[in-house]
């Protein structure tokens, strides 16, 4: 029989101090009652489709959509994390604004609308994590901030070192295999922040701006309203303004007018009802203000590219 023995990875034990607590917990480990039976995985599904990236100050202009609005708000189907290394700014998920800051990252989920605001000029970086999962541990599905937890920037550092082998930099682990481990760390990353990253609240609306307050005021103004299509003048009542006032304002704040901005919101909210299952594509246009499944599907599928029937699976 052949014994293959090999040297630890630096990254596996980075000091003394490692050595020596891996060495206790090495002698508190207790004899097992039986040699076959160990502790079993709760879950099956693991992180895919892995991409790191980063964003600093020369990215601010397309984030914060000076000059580009096209860019600013997005909706799309993947999970992404955001950590801030250096550097405080605002994402806005779903109409709610969550401050991010070094100490703090937030998880983006699949179809939640967001976008930037109050980006530093200078001394900003942010690390992206995105990525496909079927199912997240359950205290990170709902998203929203959280403070990083002890272990949590050398986790990342770990998944970074892995995410860069796979690329082709030189690293402790092998390219061969990075995929592998690259999904292995981030389910353990997931996990760290799921037991240990306290919750932080969204920011008050009253600390945004005027533009950007009347978007989130509109926002929370039609998610309470997907059933139906609202016109302008119920918007402008809900919201204690003018029509007038309304739209000029609106449009310079969202970069689009109120009717595509509510349209995208309700085939936001669709696509979420879909990948949850439970409803079907008459339920789900009924759900989100359409008045028949055929104009629903139609404006689904130029919206989407696919067709309701098809989606989520």
């Amino acid at each position: 029989m052949a014994v293959l023995v090999k040297n630890i990875p630096k990254p596996m034990l980075s000091s003394a101090n490692d050595s020596s607590r891996l060495a206790d917990a090495c002698r508190r480990l207790p004899a097992p009652e039986s040699y076959f039976d160990g502790v079993r995985r709760t879950r099956a599904d693991l992180p895919d489709n892995i991409l790191l990236f980063q964003r600093d100050a020369g990215h601010r202009r397309t984030m914060s959509g000076i000059g580009s609005r096209a860019r600013v708000r997005d909706i799309h189907h993947r999970h992404i994390l955001i950590t801030s290394l250096r550097g405080e700014g605002r994402v806005i998920v779903n109409g709610r604004a969550h401050v991010v800051r070094p100490g703090r990252c937030v998880l983006v989920l699949p179809y939640q609308f967001h976008h930037y605001s109050r980006l530093p000029a200078e001394g900003f970086l942010w690390m992206f994590v995105t990525f496909d999962i079927d199912r997240l541990p359950k205290a990170l599905t709902e998203g929203a901030v959280r403070k990083v937890p002890e272990g949590f920037e050398r986790e990342l550092l770990a998944l970074a070192d892995v995410f860069l082998a796979a690329r082709g930099e030189r690293s402790a682990v092998r390219g061969d295999d990075a995929g592998d481990v690259l999904s292995w760390r981030l389910a353990l990353l997931l996990s760290l922040l799921a037991s240990g990253g306290k919750k932080v609240r969204a920011e008050s609306l009253r600390r945004s701006a005027g533009a950007e307050q009347l978007l989130m005021r509109v926002h929370a103004i039609v998610s309470a309203n997907f059933d139906r299509h609202l016109t302008t003048e119920e918007i402008a009542g809900k919201a204690g303004v003018s029509e007038s006032h309304l739209r000029s304002l609106f449009r310079k704040a969202a970069g689009m007018g109120l009717g595509r901005f509510q349209r995208t919101l309700r085939l936001q909210h669709a696509a979420m009802l879909l990948t949850r299952g439970g409803l079907t594509v008459a339920g789900t246009a009924e759900a989100c203000g359409w008045d028949t499944p055929f104009s629903f599907s139609r404006a689904f599928r130029k919206f989407w590219g696919r067709p309701p029937k098809k989606f989520g699976r």
